[in-house]
């Protein structure tokens, strides 16, 4: 009996060892990870009304995912948002910067501009080809996608650019919204463009960085039994697929953010708002929300059964070879190479590669394309924008069929040249037009928030330094419409 006894006690003692042991551990990762991200961000200015959510509300309170239930229920709680908006921005935002998008007065404040771009937008058609649904990524709204919506609209199609629950509004409010709440907004704006086209034209979902992942979920839903349209293609632009090593651990943040006197510690970014359409402070959580997406495509992607997986839509992704936002080679690994070879392309804008620019460019950069460039029989069209050769700034399309061998190009002159001091594009250039009134390269930098070029001391201006240096337009735009128009009028009629 006492030699039972005395192995039960050590029993005992081994596992309230173990719970020692785990319970220190546990709270070493949680002591560390405290200190990490409170010193990360120590330099972060306090985040301020526009960023906190307990604030907002409820003026600017998005409808749970579970009473997004209609279209023009969407609509008009919209309405009453930005009308909350105004309300908050009269009595909150003469005390911003006047450039700040808060400030009543003003030349930032959205409500300048017609139609106001942070809100749902839709371009009707007589007799369209089929519905186009846009959808933004984290932060944006929109205006992201306007040059698009009127490309398609002008083409013949209806569209539709959906603002996502949380958008629009005020930075704190990426805080109160979720993933879930997106999902829903995507399901009553697919919808709402089927029903004014008719169920018998094509469908057409339009994807920028987060926006991607989303009308990729939204597919899968579909193909795994849902109730509503499957599209018949996807334009994704900028796709955030996967993200930056690190990134991972957003959900931890964001939970330090919400302990007192932790706030900062959930933001990754907090700056003046002087964009109208687009936030400069990112919190967390919603890098946590972009996260929790992509695990769950990855998982169910490679659950879809067969039958399903050959009715995914094809698939045309545009990408810059340089994104410091994600990893621009995930949408091969990601996606591309797990559908059928069926009609899909991956378009990519390669850096400038004149000679005197090379040597200035991390080479572990651009490995993943040199990979793609060399494999043969890839299951998708390879198109690679780049410079004709290394002494000039003129561009050509190398071009690849799916399934073609490594050295089986088809190499075509562009009329697009790399502007003076451009080294590559941008996560965010690609869907803007050089002549963009905001984001592009020329007229009054009142209006337009690129090309600024400023001198001085460091470590003294408000701004990042590489936010300023960002490329903010695409200087290949036409090209980049003609390929989505070519490809949309190729596949839709096949």
């Amino acid at each position: 009996m006492d030699f039972y006894n005395d192995k039960a006690k050590a029993n005992s003692r081994r596992r309230n060892l173990l719970l020692a042991v785990l319970t220190s551990f546990l709270l070493g990762a949680v002591t560390s990870a405290w200190l990490y991200f409170s010193i990360q961000s120590r330099d972060l200015p306090e985040p301020g009304f526009w960023q906190d959510p307990a604030r907002l509300q409820p003026a600017l309170a998005e409808l749970d995912a579970a009473d997004i239930d209609s279209f023009a229920g969407y609509l008009r709680h919209e309405q009453s948002l930005f009308a909350g908006l105004d309300q908050l921005v009269r009595e909150q935002g003469r005390t911003e910067p006047a450039v700040s998008r808060f400030h009543p007065a003003g030349p930032r404040n959205p409500v300048r501009f017609e139609p106001n771009w942070n809100r749902t937008t839709e371009n009707l058609v007589r007799n369209p080809l089929g519905a186009v649904v846009l959808v933004h990524g984290l932060s944006d709204s929109p205006y992201s996608l306007r040059t698009l919506a009127e490309l398609f609209n002008q083409a013949g199609y209806y569209t539709l650019t959906l603002r996502l629950p949380g958008h629009g509004t005020a930075p704190g409010m990426l805080l109160a919204t979720d993933l879930e709440q997106f999902r829903a907004a995507v399901r009553v704006g697919v919808r709402h463009a089927v029903e004014q086209v008719g169920a018998d034209k094509p469908l057409l979902l339009v994807g920028y960085s987060n926006g991607a992942p989303l009308v990729v979920d939204y597919s899968l839903t579909q193909l795994e039994g849902g109730i509503d349209p499957v599209p018949q293609k996807l334009v994704l632009l900028s796709p955030a697929l996967a993200v930056n090593p690190g990134a991972e651990w957003a959900f931890l943040r964001a939970a330090l953010g919400r302990l007192p006197g932790l706030g900062k510690a959930g933001w990754i970014s907090v700056q003046p708002e002087l964009d109208p359409f687009k936030y400069a402070s990112f919190p967390a959580h919603a890098g946590q929300q972009l996260v929790t997406l992509n695990e769950s495509i990855q998982q169910r992607l490679t659950q879809l059964p067969d039958t399903a997986r050959q009715r995914f839509p094809a698939v045309l992704a545009l990408v810059s070879v340089a994104d410091a936002t994600v990893p621009a080679g995930a949408v091969t690994s990601h996606l591309l190479e797990q559908l059928p070879a069926a009609g899909s392309e991956l378009v990519v804008f390669d850096i400038n590669r004149r000679h005197e620019m090379q040597w200035l460019i991390k080479g572990e950069k651009l490995a993943w394309l040199d990979s793609l460039r060399n494999r043969d029989g890839l299951p998708f069209a390879l198109s690679i924008l780049t410079n004709l050769s290394d002494a000039s700034s003129q561009v050509q399309e190398m071009r690849r069929d799916a399934g073609a061998p490594a050295t089986g190009w088809q190499v075509s002159e562009q009329d697009g040249r790399w502007p003076p001091q451009v080294y590559s594009l941008s996560h965010i250039a690609l869907p803007f037009r050089a002549d963009d009134p905001f984001y592009g390269d020329d007229g009054s930098q009142l209006e337009r928030l690129a090309n600024l070029s400023l001198r001085g001391e460091k470590n003294l201006f408000v701004l990042p330094p590489e936010q300023l240096m960002r490329l903010r337009y695409n200087p290949f735009s036409e090209y980049l419409q003609q390929k989505i128009l070519v490809w949309v009028s190729r596949s839709v009629s096949q």
